[in-house]
């Protein structure tokens, strides 16, 4: 072979090495942006659905508690007793890059429908162990498990969750009665490829390699995390809420994601406003837990009430 062949060769051998190289620190880079909780997030807007007042109430009055998860992380959670003569809990979960506090304002809201409350850091995210932010994969389990460290201590309580998509796909406790969820999404893979088209990013090479990454980094794969996967397997009854006007969870994917689940389920769309500002929002959630919980619905289309 002439030596000008091994030279184009060898020079095409290593820019595939380099450009695989490259593509491998662009996909960690992508992943410190997206899913290391210890990589500050400016681009993100600021958690505004609860007040300073609400959050400053929240962390002066919720007890704290904290359990180990299965691989062995610290979790921290927040009590919030209700009604003595109640055996209603309501497990609240936080969205991306947020906490327990940022919960606050929906705290209030139950309580003062006698709920116990139970606010949970999941985790990655506030006081909780981890670094990788788990899209709701790890995540499931830990709910299932905070909801079983209820059951356990309070025999008689019939348990609601809100925002757990994943976990009602996952073994729970028979005191979980039903569910309550917004803005869920498809899946953490079809959420980053969405990234990265609004960016005119090409999806090869770089989702394939940030996968890979979240797989060696946090455990789990982006295409694992999906509701529509773990959604056939629900048979907690859930209530589907979605903002109108989602940039990010559009109105198809919702339709998908509701389709997917085989449980007794309700899908609700509300207003492009903040959703625990619209003046149904409250009412309808209440009515729901109401129907699987046997919780009287005191409150009637409006927003939660002032701390204190």
């Amino acid at each position: 072979m002439p030596q000008i062949v091994w030279i184009v060769l060898g020079a095409a051998a290593g820019l595939i090495v380099l450009l695989f190289v490259l593509a491998l620190i662009w996909a960690n880079r992508w992943y410190n942006r997206a899913l290391n909780s210890r990589c500050k997030k400016p681009y993100l807007p600021e958690n505004a659905v609860s007040s300073e007042e609400e959050k400053a109430w929240f962390r002066e009055t919720a007890r704290p508690t904290a359990m180990r998860a299965r691989d062995s992380l610290r979790l921290q959670g927040y009590l919030l007793e209700g009604d003595d003569s109640s055996q209603n809990w309501v497990i609240l979960a936080h969205g991306y890059n947020s906490c327990a506090a940022d919960l606050a304002h929906a705290a209030i809201a139950f309580r003062k429908e006698g709920y116990h409350v139970l606010a949970v850091d999941l985790r990655a995210h506030g006081l909780s162990d981890g670094s990788c932010i788990g899209m709701g994969w790890p995540d499931r389990l830990d709910l299932a498990q905070w909801a079983e460290v209820i059951a356990a201590k309070h025999p008689g309580a019939s348990i609601g969750a809100a925002a757990v998509l994943m976990a009602t796909g996952a073994q729970l406790p028979k005191q979980v009665k039903c569910a309550a969820a917004f803005g869920g999404y498809s899946s953490a893979l079809e959420l980053f490829e969405s990234a990265l088209k609004a960016r005119h990013i090409p999806r090869f090479p770089l989702l394939p390699l940030t996968s890979l990454m979240t797989r060696l980094r946090g455990g789990y794969t982006l295409g694992q995390a999906s509701c529509i996967i773990q959604l056939p397997k629900s048979r907690t009854p859930t209530l589907f809420l979605y903002q109108e006007g989602d940039p990010w969870v559009t109105k198809p994917m919702a339709e998908r994601v509701f389709a997917a689940a085989a449980c007794e389920k309700q899908l609700l769309f509300l207003p492009d406003t903040r959703p625990a500002e619209h003046s149904g929002y409250w009412g309808d959630l209440f009515a729901f837990l109401a129907r699987y919980m046997g919780v009287e619905k005191t409150q009637e289309n409006k927003t939660a009430p002032e701390a204190g």
